[in-house]
């Protein structure tokens, strides 16, 4: 069990961004390791106005797939290339981020790097949660 736990609200506002509120995102610090819930834009920003060190980040949970959740998920990925890392020297190429989300998160980032010709310098692991109701899988490879 973590020692030590800490929430930062890196933005708590809803479909449209405020002077005084960024799109959802929610920082998990235990110990060493961060857990990010939600991406919305500008998430990178709030995460350099904070004391949450993006390079610590090792699980992206995506709530839904509405923009105000997700839209900022590619760019902090791309920006994450240079930032992974545990100090310990572990390579970025060793690194696997692993990103939980509903159906459609798989090919959602990969259309999304893909179409920005986006090259990351790490791995990547999507894990759907495919629901009952959930009419078929768009993209069933890991």
């Amino acid at each position: 069990m973590a020692s030590t736990i800490e929430l930062t609200f890196l933005g708590t506002g809803s479909a449209a961004p405020s002077t005084t509120r960024n799109h959802t995102s929610i920082a998990l610090r235990m110990d060493a390791s961060v857990w990010l819930f939600d991406a919305g834009e500008g998430t990178q920003h709030q995460l350099m106005k904070s004391n949450v060190k993006m390079g610590k980040i090792e699980r992206i949970f995506l709530t839904h797939l509405h923009g105000d959740h997700a839209f900022g998920l590619p760019g902090l990925m791309c920006t994450l290339t240079n930032s992974i890392g545990n100090g310990a020297g572990d390579a970025v190429e060793n690194r696997v981020m692993h990103i939980y989300g509903p159906c459609g998160t798989r090919s959602y980032i990969r259309n999304a790097l893909r179409a920005s010709f986006s090259h990351l310098g790490f791995q990547f692991k999507v894990h759907e949660l495919h629901l009952p109701t959930d009419t078929g899988t768009e993209d069933s490879s890991p």
